[in-house]
């Protein structure tokens, strides 16, 4: 109930402004990619390919999206994206605090400190700014889901303790949040760590079942694990990691977690660098900590107060060796900005306060009842005040926008009318944070559409438009103060098939600089809705045919030879293995017609008056595999990145498949680990029913 009021207050009641850097997140990516992921299942697929951004993109595999999280397919199967990105918010919130709440109380705390606490963790600060990042929500709120668990396998370990604990952290990997995961699982590492030195009293069978977890843990994520790591392998970032300097970016200097103590919500904190939000947790959890330490058990104080440390270091940076020695540890270079270990500061000065509250309890306890029912009513209602008035939910959400399509709607049904023939470049300029015209206009409205917003690029799109490994997409072939024009970007949108450009209106220099970049004599843009369109028609169709290829095995050296001048990409492709083609350079050599075009499946008619190649403008990735007729066919690198497949002289229909051998063997492995799971649960259950016999 409290979430829930809170919730129609400060969104609905408050109706506070989304047009802020700060939630850009749930604009550019969450609520799109929750709309595409309700279309694909409402259609009856699992979305494993996105055809509408770039070239495609393996959207399944970028953890981020959180399509197998079961929260959001039970959801977004349910009811519309909007609504379901809203229920979501309030359904985490509480969870938060609802898992704050079992774990205390298993940890043997009175109901009043642990309630006082639960809503001090779901109403602070580093919770609630995670309904602007939704994947970050989904995973935080796992992480006390697990420590419960652990203490459970602690006390009693057993085979039934050690399948909720693998569920808890799936659930949590599922989140959507690679980051995230990881900072809880060092959270929960180190909470074990401290369970198995204190509290278990049969250790190699925690330790033993502990494994088991591990085991099945990894079994259950395997859907999701091996395509994204599949997607890391060939990514932009790569698992090569992040230099120090990179990964530190985003930290929070000590001021500013020492004073989120004492300071009320003020937005920003304005000392903290790179835009960071400091920490914010109740005033009371710092009042408390003398009283956790002082409360009996010692070690759990100790423990978390030493958790809250190093935490609290970690978040300064390179300032301290806490972050320096994360880096250099496995896993630990992957990742930039120390600051999003704020929610995890904030649940541990939340189960501190817990702890503190409960020495206070106990002493009123010993007292009377009546004095203790007093005092654990007066903590409880001074926390859920304190939390309710300092909660913000500064900005809007999707269910709160007018115009949630993130582009004209007659810019859409214009493009929609175009079909799948070529693809509409963005210019978006870097305005990011309203919803006139985003990047992802495409897989919102099932059109093809130039560029994209996406934490994990592919390496050969990075290294096709020539950008740095953190490079999220974003592209623009205008200068800007801080981007320098690259004079190869127009070539390189027209062998991608963007025969369209796009622009709002309003931006009076984006319009007078994309029209020097038209390529149609004597035109003039065509205004749809607040946008203006722009030809290109060197821009060459997304299927094709040509009769002659020349091999370079290199992307790069590939790359430098079709932008070239005298490249002619309707007469010439570049492939990457096997006989080249020497047909004419002039003349027809055929015709291609896009026939059919789905997430997972793509399908072209194709005719060739000798030996000829099929180029699809589709990127070139693991599990996609073509079939001529009734015939499998090899799909060939062709042009740097796209697709390409050999023809022989005639009439052809073409067929693209989507089937990637990661998600397949994941899913096999998903199957076994739960099978097992179960045969193992049920034999634990007869022999605990044959010994009580």
């Amino acid at each position: 109930m409290i979430v829930g009021s809170l919730w129609a207050h400060r969104i609905h009641v408050l109706a506070p402004q989304f047009e802020v850097l700060s939630s850009s997140d749930v604009v550019r990516y969450s609520y799109p990619t929750a709309v595409f992921l309700r279309n694909e299942l409402l259609e009856g697929r699992l979305p494993l390919w996105d055809p509408y951004q770039l070239a495609g993109f393996p959207v399944l595999a970028a953890q981020a999206t959180g399509i197998l999280y079961p929260p959001n397919l039970l959801l977004l199967a349910a009811i519309p994206a909007e609504a379901a990105l809203a229920s979501h918010a309030v359904l985490h919130i509480f969870l938060a605090g609802l898992f704050v709440f079992l774990l205390l109380r298993r940890l043997e705390l009175r109901r009043g400190a642990a309630l006082a606490a639960a809503i001090a963790f779901a109403l602070s600060e580093p919770v609630l700014i995670r309904v602007y990042t939704v994947f970050y929500l989904s995973t935080l709120v796992w992480a006390p889901a697990l420590c419960w668990a652990l203490v459970g396998l602690a006390k009693r370990p057993r085979l039934q303790e050690a399948a909720i604990a693998a569920f808890c952290a799936a659930m949590g990997f599922l989140g959507g949040d690679a980051q995230g995961f990881l900072y809880g699982s060092l959270l929960a590492a180190f909470f074990a760590a401290a369970l198995g030195l204190f509290l278990v009293g049969q250790r190699p069978r925690f330790v033993g079942l502990s494994l088991v977890a591990a085991v099945w843990f990894l079994g259950w994520i395997a859907p999701q694990l091996l395509p994204t790591l599949e997607l890391s392998q060939l990514g932009a970032r790569g698992l090569d990691g992040l230099s120090l300097a990179e990964a530190s970016w985003g930290f929070l200097p000590w001021r500013s977690i020492a004073l989120a103590h004492f300071i009320p919500w003020e937005g920003w904190i304005s000392s903290a660098p790179h835009g960071q939000l400091a920490p914010r947790v109740t005033w009371l959890a710092l009042a408390a900590l003398p009283l956790a330490l002082w409360r009996r058990p010692r070690w759990l104080g100790l423990t978390f107060a030493s958790a809250a440390l190093l935490t609290g270091l970690f978040m300064m940076g390179p300032s301290t060796p806490v972050f320096r020695v994360h880096h250099a540890l496995p896993l630990g270079d992957l990742f930039r900005s120390p600051a999003r270990m704020a929610p995890f500061y904030g649940l541990i000065w939340s189960i501190l306060l817990g702890l503190g509250l409960d020495q206070l309890l106990c002493w009123a306890s010993e007292r009377t009842r009546v004095a203790s029912r007093l005092a654990s009513g007066l903590a409880v209602g001074l926390i859920t005040v304190d939390a309710w008035v300092m909660a913000a939910l500064p900005w809007a959400v999707p269910i709160s926008w007018d115009h949630p399509r993130t582009g004209p709607p007659e810019l859409v049904r214009f493009l929609e009318q175009q079909g799948q023939e070529s693809r509409t470049f963005i210019e978006d300029w870097g305005h990011i944070r309203s919803l006139d015209l985003l990047y992802k206009l495409g897989m919102m409205n099932r059109v093809p559409v130039v560029p994209d917003y996406q934490p994990m690029i592919p390496g050969s799109y990075a290294d096709y438009f020539g950008k740095q490994h953190l490079w999220h997409g974003g592209l623009s072939v205008l200068e800007t103060p801080r981007h320098p024009s690259d004079p190869e970007l127009p070539r390189l949108l027209d062998l991608m098939s963007a025969r369209y450009w796009a622009a709002q209106t309003a931006r009076s220099g984006v319009i007078e600089g994309l029209a020097r970049l038209q390529t149609t004599e004597n035109a003039t843009a065509r205004r749809v809705g607040n946008s203006s369109l722009f030809l290109r028609e060197t821009a060459v169709p997304r299927a094709y045919v040509v009769g002659r290829t020349r091999v370079l095995a290199d992307a790069r050296v590939a790359r430098e030879h079709i932008v070239a001048p005298d490249f002619d990409p309707r007469a010439e492709a570049v492939v990457a293995e096997g006989p080249s083609l020497d047909g004419e350079l002039r003349g027809s050599v055929g015709a291609a017609r896009i026939r059919l075009v789905k997430p997972h499946r793509v399908i072209v008619d194709a005719s060739c008056h000798a030996e000829c190649l099929l180029v699809l403008t589709d990127l070139y990735y693991p599990g996609w595999s073509a079939r001529v007729g009734h015939e499998e066919a090899a799909i060939v690198r062709t042009n740097a990145i796209f697709r390409g497949v050999r023809l022989e002289a005639g009439r052809h229909r073409v067929a693209f498949v989507y089937r990637p051998n990661s998600f397949r063997v994941g899913a096999i492995l998903f199957v076994l680990s739960t099978a097992i799971a179960l045969i193992a649960l049920l034999w634990a259950r007869r022999s605990e029913q044959s010994a009580r016999a």
